[in-house]
């Protein structure tokens, strides 16, 4: 993980993410989110994150993947 900007004033962080760390972020919230009763917000960067990390790994979502985002992002709303 790089870290290319910070600021305090817009409120934002511009990271950069390779795919292992993606794959070490997804494989943590996914342990979570099995063992606790997560926000839907939580629920919808795991999607967005699981999307990102199957795009930098190859390419494409496949079905499971598909299923898994979609699952995570109706879920609570």
């Amino acid at each position: 993980m790089n870290i290319l900007e910070m600021s305090k004033n817009k409120n934002t962080t511009t990271v950069k993410l390779t795919s292992d760390d993606l794959v070490k972020i997804c494989n943590a919230m996914g342990e979570y989110i099995s063992i606790k009763d997560t926000s839907p917000e939580f629920k919808h960067l795991y999607a967005d994150l699981m999307l990102a990390r199957d795009l930098s790994q190859y390419g494409h979502i496949d079905d499971f993947c598909l299923n898994q985002i979609l699952k995570n992002r109706l879920t609570g709303h």
